[in-house]
Protein backbone atom coordinates (compact mmCIF):
# COMPACT_ATOMS: atom_id res chain seq x y z
CA UNK A 1 0.00 0.00 0.00
CA UNK A 2 1.58 3.41 -1.05
CA UNK A 3 0.02 6.85 -0.21
CA UNK A 4 2.20 10.13 -1.07
CA UNK A 5 1.50 13.39 0.64
CA UNK A 6 3.57 16.93 0.72
CA UNK A 7 6.63 14.99 -1.52
CA UNK A 8 6.57 12.26 0.76
CA UNK A 9 6.57 8.49 0.28
CA UNK A 10 4.87 6.58 2.96
CA UNK A 11 4.46 2.39 2.38
CA UNK A 12 2.51 0.15 4.49
CA UNK A 13 4.30 -3.15 3.91
CA UNK A 14 2.96 -6.13 6.27
CA UNK A 15 3.89 -4.66 9.87
CA UNK A 16 6.39 -1.80 8.83
CA UNK A 17 5.43 1.60 7.98
CA UNK A 18 8.12 3.10 5.30
CA UNK A 19 8.40 6.97 4.94
CA UNK A 20 10.97 8.22 2.36
CA UNK A 21 13.14 5.12 2.68
CA UNK A 22 13.22 4.97 6.74
CA UNK A 23 11.40 1.37 8.04
CA UNK A 24 9.06 2.40 11.44
CA UNK A 25 7.85 -0.78 13.12
CA UNK A 26 6.74 -1.91 16.42
CA UNK A 27 6.27 1.51 17.49
CA UNK A 28 9.20 3.40 16.55
CA UNK A 29 8.03 5.36 13.81
CA UNK A 30 6.24 7.18 17.54
CA UNK A 31 9.69 7.64 19.05
CA UNK A 32 11.46 8.95 15.56
CA UNK A 33 8.69 11.31 13.95
CA UNK A 34 6.38 11.90 17.25
CA UNK A 35 2.58 11.97 17.11
CA UNK A 36 1.56 10.45 14.17
CA UNK A 37 -1.59 10.75 12.50
CA UNK A 38 -1.51 8.74 8.66
CA UNK A 39 -4.56 9.53 6.25
CA UNK A 40 -5.43 8.89 2.39
CA UNK A 41 -6.50 6.04 0.17
CA UNK A 42 -4.52 2.63 1.41
CA UNK A 43 -6.34 0.24 -1.10
CA UNK A 44 -7.43 -2.01 1.55
CA UNK A 45 -10.64 -3.48 2.57
CA UNK A 46 -10.56 -4.55 6.28
CA UNK A 47 -14.45 -5.29 6.25
CA UNK A 48 -15.03 -5.59 10.54
CA UNK A 49 -12.12 -7.55 10.99
CA UNK A 50 -10.61 -6.22 14.99
CA UNK A 51 -7.21 -4.36 14.89
CA UNK A 52 -6.31 -4.91 17.53
CA UNK A 53 -5.57 -8.13 19.84
CA UNK A 54 -7.97 -10.15 21.00
CA UNK A 55 -7.73 -10.98 24.58
CA UNK A 56 -4.18 -9.26 24.71
CA UNK A 57 -2.50 -9.12 28.31
CA UNK A 58 0.68 -7.81 29.66
CA UNK A 59 2.55 -11.23 30.65
CA UNK A 60 5.72 -10.11 33.05
CA UNK A 61 7.99 -12.70 31.44
CA UNK A 62 7.45 -11.54 27.56
CA UNK A 63 6.54 -8.39 28.06
CA UNK A 64 8.32 -5.00 29.91
CA UNK A 65 6.84 -2.70 31.91
CA UNK A 66 6.32 0.09 29.26
CA UNK A 67 3.42 -2.65 27.24
CA UNK A 68 0.06 -1.70 27.37
CA UNK A 69 -2.48 -4.24 26.29
CA UNK A 70 -4.86 -3.31 23.51
CA UNK A 71 -8.27 -2.68 24.16
CA UNK A 72 -10.89 -3.66 22.34
CA UNK A 73 -12.98 -1.23 20.62
CA UNK A 74 -16.09 -1.79 18.41
CA UNK A 75 -15.96 -0.31 15.01
CA UNK A 76 -19.06 -0.10 12.72
CA UNK A 77 -18.70 -0.14 8.74
CA UNK A 78 -21.21 -0.33 5.84
CA UNK A 79 -18.22 -2.97 3.81
CA UNK A 80 -18.16 -6.31 5.56
CA UNK A 81 -15.49 -7.90 2.83
CA UNK A 82 -11.66 -7.69 3.35
CA UNK A 83 -8.96 -8.63 1.15
CA UNK A 84 -5.08 -8.91 0.95
CA UNK A 85 -4.19 -5.63 1.13
CA UNK A 86 -6.88 -5.46 4.66
CA UNK A 87 -5.27 -8.24 6.36
CA UNK A 88 -1.69 -6.20 5.80
CA UNK A 89 -3.18 -3.36 7.31
CA UNK A 90 -4.88 -5.22 10.02
CA UNK A 91 -1.17 -6.80 11.09
CA UNK A 92 0.20 -3.18 11.07
CA UNK A 93 -2.34 -1.84 13.39
CA UNK A 94 -1.60 -4.58 15.79
CA UNK A 95 2.18 -4.77 15.45
CA UNK A 96 2.64 -1.15 15.98
CA UNK A 97 -0.58 -0.15 18.02
CA UNK A 98 -2.22 2.20 15.53
CA UNK A 99 -6.16 2.53 14.91
CA UNK A 100 -8.24 2.64 12.25
CA UNK A 101 -10.59 5.78 12.93
CA UNK A 102 -13.44 4.84 10.89
CA UNK A 103 -16.23 3.82 12.27
CA UNK A 104 -15.11 4.53 15.56
CA UNK A 105 -14.60 8.48 15.47
CA UNK A 106 -17.01 8.52 12.38
CA UNK A 107 -19.61 6.50 13.50
CA UNK A 108 -21.30 5.44 10.21
CA UNK A 109 -18.47 3.40 8.54
CA UNK A 110 -19.61 5.02 5.92
CA UNK A 111 -18.49 3.74 2.61
CA UNK A 112 -15.40 5.51 0.66
CA UNK A 113 -15.03 4.62 -2.45
CA UNK A 114 -17.96 3.87 -5.16
CA UNK A 115 -17.52 2.63 -9.54
CA UNK A 116 -19.41 0.08 -11.63
CA UNK A 117 -18.49 -2.94 -9.70
CA UNK A 118 -19.60 -1.64 -6.33
CA UNK A 119 -18.93 0.39 -2.81
CA UNK A 120 -15.98 0.16 -0.75
CA UNK A 121 -14.30 1.52 2.31
CA UNK A 122 -10.46 1.95 1.36
CA UNK A 123 -9.45 5.59 2.86
CA UNK A 124 -8.79 5.45 5.96
CA UNK A 125 -7.56 7.99 8.79
CA UNK A 126 -5.03 5.88 11.70
CA UNK A 127 -3.48 7.10 14.51
CA UNK A 128 -2.81 5.56 18.72
CA UNK A 129 -5.60 5.15 20.85
CA UNK A 130 -4.06 7.20 23.05
CA UNK A 131 -4.30 10.27 19.88
CA UNK A 132 -7.77 10.07 19.70
CA UNK A 133 -7.92 13.64 21.68
CA UNK A 134 -6.02 15.46 19.07
CA UNK A 135 -8.97 14.42 16.23
CA UNK A 136 -11.88 16.73 15.70
CA UNK A 137 -15.13 16.28 13.87
CA UNK A 138 -13.92 13.04 11.71
CA UNK A 139 -16.58 13.02 9.09
CA UNK A 140 -16.77 11.27 5.89
CA UNK A 141 -17.88 13.75 3.15
CA UNK A 142 -20.45 12.28 0.28
CA UNK A 143 -19.36 11.45 -3.12
CA UNK A 144 -19.03 14.29 -5.57
CA UNK A 145 -18.46 14.76 -9.19
CA UNK A 146 -14.36 15.03 -9.27
CA UNK A 147 -13.21 11.95 -7.78
CA UNK A 148 -14.62 8.23 -7.27
CA UNK A 149 -13.30 8.69 -3.66
CA UNK A 150 -15.21 10.54 -0.73
CA UNK A 151 -13.30 13.27 0.90
CA UNK A 152 -11.85 12.51 4.48
CA UNK A 153 -12.37 15.70 7.03
CA UNK A 154 -11.11 16.42 10.28
CA UNK A 155 -9.05 18.94 12.49
CA UNK A 156 -6.50 18.76 14.97
CA UNK A 157 -6.03 20.22 17.92
CA UNK A 158 -2.67 21.11 18.01
CA UNK A 159 -1.85 22.59 20.98
CA UNK A 160 -0.08 19.98 23.26
CA UNK A 161 1.87 19.26 19.33
CA UNK A 162 3.22 22.84 19.84
CA UNK A 163 4.44 22.77 23.09
CA UNK A 164 7.30 19.79 22.45
CA UNK A 165 8.16 21.31 18.93
CA UNK A 166 11.59 22.70 19.39
CA UNK A 167 11.14 25.05 15.84
CA UNK A 168 12.46 28.44 16.93
CA UNK A 169 9.83 30.79 17.32
CA UNK A 170 9.97 34.28 14.75
CA UNK A 171 7.81 37.40 14.70
CA UNK A 172 6.54 39.75 11.78
CA UNK A 173 5.59 43.19 12.59
CA UNK A 174 2.90 44.28 9.99
CA UNK A 175 1.82 47.98 9.70
CA UNK A 176 -1.54 48.81 7.99
CA UNK A 177 -2.98 52.37 8.03
CA UNK A 178 -7.00 52.65 9.18
CA UNK A 179 -8.01 56.29 8.44
CA UNK A 180 -10.80 55.33 10.90
CA UNK A 181 -8.15 55.73 13.87
CA UNK A 182 -6.75 59.01 13.22
CA UNK A 183 -7.64 60.80 15.86
CA UNK A 184 -6.77 58.49 18.81
CA UNK A 185 -2.99 58.82 17.30
CA UNK A 186 -3.31 62.69 17.45
CA UNK A 187 -4.80 62.45 20.73
CA UNK A 188 -1.94 59.48 22.05
CA UNK A 189 0.64 61.65 20.05
CA UNK A 190 -0.26 65.32 22.10
CA UNK A 191 -0.12 63.14 25.52
CA UNK A 192 3.30 61.88 24.57
CA UNK A 193 4.54 65.84 24.10
CA UNK A 194 6.29 66.24 27.40
CA UNK A 195 8.33 62.81 26.77
CA UNK A 196 9.23 63.98 23.19
CA UNK A 197 10.48 67.32 24.82
CA UNK A 198 12.68 65.24 27.32
CA UNK A 199 14.09 63.15 24.88
CA UNK A 200 15.28 66.62 22.44
CA UNK A 201 16.73 68.39 25.83
CA UNK A 202 18.49 65.34 27.44
CA UNK A 203 19.99 62.38 24.95
CA UNK A 204 23.68 62.04 25.01
CA UNK A 205 23.89 61.16 22.08
CA UNK A 206 22.37 61.44 18.15
CA UNK A 207 21.90 57.82 17.75
CA UNK A 208 19.94 58.05 21.32
CA UNK A 209 18.10 60.92 19.99
CA UNK A 210 16.71 59.61 17.15
CA UNK A 211 16.29 55.87 18.33
CA UNK A 212 14.12 57.34 21.48
CA UNK A 213 12.31 60.06 19.44
CA UNK A 214 11.33 56.73 16.74
CA UNK A 215 10.91 54.59 20.11
CA UNK A 216 7.95 57.32 21.32
CA UNK A 217 6.49 57.26 18.08
CA UNK A 218 6.03 53.60 18.38
CA UNK A 219 4.83 53.45 21.34
CA UNK A 220 2.05 56.06 20.37
CA UNK A 221 0.77 54.39 16.57
CA UNK A 222 1.81 50.76 17.07
CA UNK A 223 -1.31 49.64 19.57
CA UNK A 224 -3.41 50.99 16.88
CA UNK A 225 -2.00 49.48 13.67
CA UNK A 226 0.59 47.58 14.20
CA UNK A 227 -0.27 43.26 13.67
CA UNK A 228 2.53 40.93 15.29
CA UNK A 229 2.23 37.32 13.69
CA UNK A 230 4.06 34.73 15.36
CA UNK A 231 4.96 31.93 13.30
CA UNK A 232 7.32 28.60 13.06
CA UNK A 233 9.59 28.19 9.98
CA UNK A 234 6.89 29.79 7.67
CA UNK A 235 4.00 32.44 7.61
CA UNK A 236 1.27 30.81 6.41
CA UNK A 237 -0.93 33.20 3.12
CA UNK A 238 -4.47 32.30 2.87
CA UNK A 239 -4.06 31.59 -1.20
CA UNK A 240 -5.67 33.45 -3.75
CA UNK A 241 -9.50 32.60 -4.69
CA UNK A 242 -10.48 33.73 -7.95
CA UNK A 243 -14.20 32.91 -9.15
CA UNK A 244 -14.65 29.84 -11.22
CA UNK A 245 -14.58 30.43 -15.16
CA UNK A 246 -16.52 27.97 -16.99
CA UNK A 247 -14.77 27.12 -20.40
CA UNK A 248 -15.80 28.05 -23.71
CA UNK A 249 -17.19 24.48 -24.73
CA UNK A 250 -19.31 23.75 -22.23
CA UNK A 251 -22.66 24.52 -23.51
CA UNK A 252 -26.40 24.46 -22.22
CA UNK A 253 -26.40 20.54 -23.46
CA UNK A 254 -23.31 19.92 -21.40
CA UNK A 255 -24.63 21.66 -18.53
CA UNK A 256 -28.04 19.78 -18.78
CA UNK A 257 -25.69 16.47 -18.86
CA UNK A 258 -23.90 17.63 -15.62
CA UNK A 259 -27.13 18.28 -13.99
CA UNK A 260 -28.55 14.73 -15.02
CA UNK A 261 -24.97 13.32 -13.32
CA UNK A 262 -25.35 15.13 -10.07
CA UNK A 263 -28.72 14.56 -9.53
CA UNK A 264 -27.92 10.95 -9.41
CA UNK A 265 -25.23 11.45 -7.25
CA UNK A 266 -26.98 13.31 -4.71
CA UNK A 267 -29.62 10.40 -4.94
CA UNK A 268 -26.53 7.35 -4.81
CA UNK A 269 -25.39 9.86 -1.59
CA UNK A 270 -29.05 9.96 0.24
CA UNK A 271 -29.81 6.01 -0.09
CA UNK A 272 -26.39 3.73 -1.58
CA UNK A 273 -28.19 1.23 -2.57
CA UNK A 274 -26.98 -0.95 -5.98
CA UNK A 275 -30.10 0.09 -7.84
CA UNK A 276 -28.69 4.44 -6.89
CA UNK A 277 -24.78 2.97 -7.58
CA UNK A 278 -25.67 1.87 -11.48
CA UNK A 279 -27.79 5.23 -12.36
CA UNK A 280 -24.72 6.62 -10.81
CA UNK A 281 -22.80 5.21 -12.68
CA UNK A 282 -24.47 5.00 -15.85
CA UNK A 283 -25.16 9.19 -15.78
CA UNK A 284 -21.88 9.61 -15.21
CA UNK A 285 -20.15 7.51 -17.74
CA UNK A 286 -22.62 9.91 -20.49
CA UNK A 287 -21.47 12.73 -19.11
CA UNK A 288 -17.81 12.01 -19.16
CA UNK A 289 -18.43 10.73 -22.38
CA UNK A 290 -20.30 13.61 -23.96
CA UNK A 291 -17.92 16.28 -22.53
CA UNK A 292 -14.84 14.52 -23.98
CA UNK A 293 -16.47 14.85 -27.30
CA UNK A 294 -17.43 18.69 -27.05
CA UNK A 295 -13.86 19.14 -25.88
CA UNK A 296 -11.93 17.43 -28.67
CA UNK A 297 -14.60 18.80 -31.43
CA UNK A 298 -13.80 22.64 -30.16
CA UNK A 299 -9.93 22.05 -29.83
CA UNK A 300 -11.02 21.06 -33.69
CA UNK A 301 -12.21 24.38 -34.39
CA UNK A 302 -9.96 25.94 -32.78
CA UNK A 303 -6.72 24.83 -34.07
CA UNK A 304 -8.89 25.85 -37.77
CA UNK A 305 -9.24 28.89 -36.44
CA UNK A 306 -5.90 29.57 -35.36
CA UNK A 307 -4.67 28.09 -38.60
CA UNK A 308 -6.71 30.35 -41.01
CA UNK A 309 -4.98 33.81 -38.57
CA UNK A 310 -1.56 32.47 -39.73
CA UNK A 311 -1.86 33.62 -43.45
CA UNK A 312 -4.88 35.94 -43.00
CA UNK A 313 -3.81 37.91 -39.70
CA UNK A 314 -0.36 36.86 -38.50
CA UNK A 315 -0.65 39.51 -35.34
CA UNK A 316 -3.39 37.74 -33.78
CA UNK A 317 -1.71 34.24 -34.93
CA UNK A 318 1.42 35.36 -32.75
CA UNK A 319 -0.36 36.23 -29.63
CA UNK A 320 -1.10 32.46 -28.96
CA UNK A 321 2.08 32.29 -28.63
CA UNK A 322 3.71 35.21 -26.73
CA UNK A 323 3.50 34.14 -23.23
CA UNK A 324 5.97 32.41 -21.94
CA UNK A 325 5.94 30.28 -18.69
CA UNK A 326 8.82 31.35 -16.74
CA UNK A 327 11.04 28.89 -14.98
CA UNK A 328 8.70 27.89 -11.48
CA UNK A 329 11.84 26.60 -8.68
CA UNK A 330 11.75 26.09 -5.02
CA UNK A 331 12.07 29.11 -2.63
CA UNK A 332 15.47 30.37 -2.24
CA UNK A 333 17.27 30.31 0.95
CA UNK A 334 17.75 33.29 2.91
CA UNK A 335 21.52 32.78 3.43
CA UNK A 336 21.60 32.95 -0.72
CA UNK A 337 20.16 36.24 -1.16
CA UNK A 338 22.34 37.68 1.84
CA UNK A 339 25.71 36.19 0.05
CA UNK A 340 23.90 37.59 -3.49
CA UNK A 341 23.48 41.27 -1.66
CA UNK A 342 26.49 41.75 0.21
CA UNK A 343 28.41 40.47 -2.76
CA UNK A 344 27.23 43.78 -5.00
CA UNK A 345 27.77 45.56 -2.11
CA UNK A 346 30.92 44.77 -2.17
CA UNK A 347 31.69 45.27 -5.79
CA UNK A 348 30.53 48.76 -4.68
CA UNK A 349 33.12 49.95 -2.14
CA UNK A 350 35.70 48.01 -4.29
CA UNK A 351 34.72 50.82 -6.86
CA UNK A 352 37.03 53.75 -7.43
CA UNK A 353 35.35 56.76 -8.40
CA UNK A 354 38.44 60.05 -9.42
CA UNK A 355 36.38 62.97 -8.46
CA UNK A 356 34.87 61.42 -4.43
CA UNK A 357 39.26 60.39 -3.75
CA UNK A 358 40.36 63.68 -4.62
CA UNK A 359 37.56 65.52 -2.83
CA UNK A 360 38.36 63.57 0.71
CA UNK A 361 41.93 63.95 0.01
CA UNK A 362 41.89 68.04 0.68
CA UNK A 363 43.10 69.40 3.39
CA UNK A 364 39.18 70.95 4.49
CA UNK A 365 38.59 73.26 7.62
CA UNK A 366 35.26 71.86 9.11
CA UNK A 367 34.79 75.77 10.35
CA UNK A 368 35.52 77.05 6.65
CA UNK A 369 32.18 77.59 5.01
CA UNK A 370 32.16 77.23 1.18
CA UNK A 371 28.32 77.89 0.63
CA UNK A 372 26.59 79.42 3.17
CA UNK A 373 23.18 79.08 1.71
CA UNK A 374 23.91 75.13 2.76
CA UNK A 375 24.95 76.46 6.58
CA UNK A 376 21.61 77.08 7.71
CA UNK A 377 19.27 75.88 10.27
CA UNK A 378 16.34 73.90 8.96
CA UNK A 379 12.87 75.71 9.35
CA UNK A 380 10.02 74.34 9.79
CA UNK A 381 8.33 76.08 6.78
CA UNK A 382 10.76 73.70 4.76
CA UNK A 383 9.64 70.41 6.81
CA UNK A 384 5.92 71.36 6.24
CA UNK A 385 6.89 71.10 2.31
CA UNK A 386 8.84 68.30 3.01
CA UNK A 387 5.46 66.39 4.10
CA UNK A 388 2.88 67.43 2.09
CA UNK A 389 5.16 65.61 -0.56
CA UNK A 390 5.01 62.73 1.16
CA UNK A 391 3.24 59.67 -0.45
CA UNK A 392 0.49 57.46 1.57
CA UNK A 393 0.42 53.99 1.21
CA UNK A 394 4.42 53.43 0.82
CA UNK A 395 6.14 50.76 2.58
CA UNK A 396 7.70 51.68 6.40
CA UNK A 397 11.12 50.09 7.14
CA UNK A 398 12.86 48.37 10.12
CA UNK A 399 11.44 51.02 12.13
CA UNK A 400 8.02 50.37 11.64
CA UNK A 401 7.45 53.96 10.75
CA UNK A 402 5.26 54.59 8.06
CA UNK A 403 4.43 58.15 5.96
CA UNK A 404 0.92 58.24 7.26
CA UNK A 405 2.10 59.43 10.97
CA UNK A 406 3.44 62.51 9.24
CA UNK A 407 0.81 63.29 7.15
CA UNK A 408 -1.66 62.98 9.70
CA UNK A 409 -0.05 64.25 12.73
CA UNK A 410 2.81 66.03 11.36
CA UNK A 411 1.24 69.41 12.62
CA UNK A 412 1.71 67.86 16.01
CA UNK A 413 5.23 67.12 16.13
CA UNK A 414 6.16 69.69 13.72
CA UNK A 415 8.24 71.63 16.58
CA UNK A 416 9.40 68.75 17.59
CA UNK A 417 10.96 67.48 14.06
CA UNK A 418 12.46 70.77 13.65
CA UNK A 419 14.52 70.40 16.30
CA UNK A 420 15.47 67.09 15.92
CA UNK A 421 16.22 67.37 12.35
CA UNK A 422 18.71 70.92 13.64
CA UNK A 423 20.41 68.62 16.37
CA UNK A 424 21.39 66.32 13.90
CA UNK A 425 22.64 69.04 11.26
CA UNK A 426 24.20 71.00 13.42
CA UNK A 427 26.33 67.89 14.64
CA UNK A 428 27.36 66.57 11.39
CA UNK A 429 26.41 63.08 12.48
CA UNK A 430 23.63 61.15 10.90
CA UNK A 431 22.04 57.95 13.01
CA UNK A 432 23.11 54.72 12.75
CA UNK A 433 20.01 53.19 12.43
CA UNK A 434 18.43 55.78 9.54
CA UNK A 435 21.32 53.79 7.71
CA UNK A 436 20.02 50.89 8.39
CA UNK A 437 17.64 49.53 5.65
CA UNK A 438 15.23 46.36 4.62
CA UNK A 439 15.79 44.72 0.96
CA UNK A 440 13.09 43.07 -0.38
CA UNK A 441 14.00 41.40 -3.88
CA UNK A 442 12.14 41.65 -7.04
CA UNK A 443 12.34 38.89 -9.61
CA UNK A 444 13.75 40.27 -13.03
CA UNK A 445 14.25 37.26 -15.49
CA UNK A 446 15.72 34.24 -15.43
CA UNK A 447 15.67 31.30 -13.41
CA UNK A 448 13.75 31.75 -10.13
CA UNK A 449 16.12 29.80 -8.35
CA UNK A 450 18.86 31.64 -9.09
CA UNK A 451 19.29 34.62 -7.15
CA UNK A 452 21.82 36.98 -9.15
CA UNK A 453 17.33 37.51 -11.31
CA UNK A 454 16.39 39.45 -8.59
CA UNK A 455 16.84 43.25 -7.98
CA UNK A 456 16.75 44.24 -4.47
CA UNK A 457 15.05 47.29 -3.35
CA UNK A 458 16.03 49.08 -0.04
CA UNK A 459 13.30 50.34 2.05
CA UNK A 460 15.14 53.28 4.20
CA UNK A 461 13.31 54.94 7.11
CA UNK A 462 10.49 57.08 6.36
CA UNK A 463 11.92 59.89 8.99
CA UNK A 464 15.49 59.24 7.48
CA UNK A 465 13.66 60.39 3.87
CA UNK A 466 12.12 63.19 5.14
CA UNK A 467 15.13 64.85 6.92
CA UNK A 468 16.87 64.14 3.42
Amino acid sequence: MKARADGQEAYIRYNKLIVNGHVYSNGKYDQLLGTTIVAGDLNSRVGLKPDYIDYDTNIPFLNDDSYVPDVPLKRVSMDSVSNSHGLQLLDLCKSTGIRICNGILEPSGTYTFCCEHGSSVIDYLLCKQEDFFHINDFTVADFNEFSDHTPLSFTLSCERLREQTDLPIDERTYIRWDSARRDEIRRLIISKLPEFNHVLNNSESINTCADDFVSLMNDAASPLFAKTIKYRDKVAFKPKVSPVKMSEWFDKECYEKKTEYIDALRAFNIVKTSVNRQLLHSKKCEYKTFIKKKKMMYKKRKMIEIENLRTKKPQEFWKYFSKKNSKKGENIDIGDFFKHFKALSEEINISNNENADEFCGRNLDPNDVIYEQFDVRISPEEIEKAIKSLKKGKAGSIDNLINEYFIEAGDILLGHITDLFNKIFESGEFPNKWMEGLIVSLYKKGDEREPSNYRGITLISCIAKLFT
